[in-house]
Parts: structure tokens; sequence; C-alpha cells
């Protein structure tokens, strides 16, 4: 059981770091990994206990967790290019 939670905590550890700048934590894959479990506990509120949150509070939610894990996933895409665009370009 010990191992489980310790690999559970070091796969959340290594999902929030990112690796490109020196293991820091990532603010946007924080925002919006806590944003998809406000979601996830607002539809089980919902199905269970027949607690409606307000329409507009899970719509603004979920842009949240889309613009946060968008801005995460174009980092990842745009930044080996533009490294790779600086190192070409000559030396004045």
């Amino acid at each position: 059981m010990k191992n489980a939670i310790t690999n559970i905590y070091l796969f959340f550890q290594r999902m929030m770091t990112d690796a490109t700048k020196s293991g820091e934590t990532s603010s946007k894959r924080f925002v919006g990994l806590v944003g998809f479990f406000m979601l996830c506990i607002a539809l089980i509120l919902n199905m269970i206990l027949k607690v409606e949150p307000a329409a507009i509070l899970v719509e603004a939610i979920m842009y949240i967790v889309i613009a946060a894990l968008f801005g995460t996933s174009l980092d990842k895409i745009m930044s080996p290019r533009q490294q790779s665009i600086e190192e070409n370009e000559p030396k004045i």
C-alpha cells in the first residue's frame, strides 16, 4: 500500500515539474489539474447529491482548464523550435 501511494505521489510530482526549466513546478499544469479535479467533484456532487453548481461557474472553470492545458501543450511544442532557431542564428 505504501509503495502504491509513493508511486502516485511520484507520478503527480513528475507531471507537475517542467523538464525544460530545470524541474520547476509548472503553474499552468497545476491550475489545469486543480480545475480538472474541481470539475470532477462538481460532476460527482451533481450525480450523487443532486447539487447543481451554477452553469456559468462550471463553464468558467472549464475554459480555465482548457487554456491552462493548451498553454502547457503549446509551450512543449514551441520550445524546441525556438531553441534550435536561436542556436542557428549567426552571432555578431
